[in-house]
């Protein structure tokens, strides 16, 4: 509403986008293109995630307080939030390369059949997959070796999850 001398008029449709709020992110610490789930306040219509200065790979505005990103390889430092009310800004992301491959053998099995796989650093893993099949059990026998059974259907790649941050 605008008063002068000459009169009184108001107009209509004037909205307040208010700036993004941080709160806070997890984890704080992930190799490139994992999930960094990001909370605060005033994501919608969210324009862009940075990780340092590398732009995010991808990311979802999940809902008003939050948003899923992932992380480019080698990208650290601030994290950044910009919407349409303006950008913010939250310390502390660090990335960490994928472990390494290591080596497993045998070169092939049957179902059923165990391989035993050995790299760099697998304690604490929580899977393991060939082909994108899961191993039918493993177990770890110590930080640099897994033993892992074979079930039907899988070739391929072996991958392994470890725990982030390592």
């Amino acid at each position: 509403m605008v008063t002068t001398p000459g009169g009184t008029t108001s107009a209509a449709g004037f909205t307040f986008i208010p700036a993004p709020i941080i709160i806070s992110f997890t984890p704080a610490t992930a190799p490139g293109d994992f999930p960094v789930f990001i909370s605060g306040s005033h994501f919608t219509g969210a324009t862009a995630v940075n990780f340092g200065s590398t732009p995010a790979l991808a990311f979802a505005v999940d809902s008003d307080t939050q948003i899923t990103a992932r992380a480019a390889g080698g990208s650290s430092g601030d994290l950044t939030v910009t919407t349409p009310g303006g950008t913010t800004t939250a310390s502390g992301f660090n990335y960490v390369p994928n472990p390494p491959a290591g080596s497993f053998s045998p070169q092939s099995a049957a179902k059923g059949d165990s391989v035993v796989i050995t790299g760099p650093f697998y304690g604490g893993a929580s899977a393991v997959s060939f082909g994108g099949v899961a191993a039918r059990n493993f177990s770890i026998d110590s930080l640099t070796q897994i033993t892992a059974v074979v079930d039907n259907g899988t070739s391929g790649d072996i991958r392994i999850t470890v725990p982030v941050g390592i």
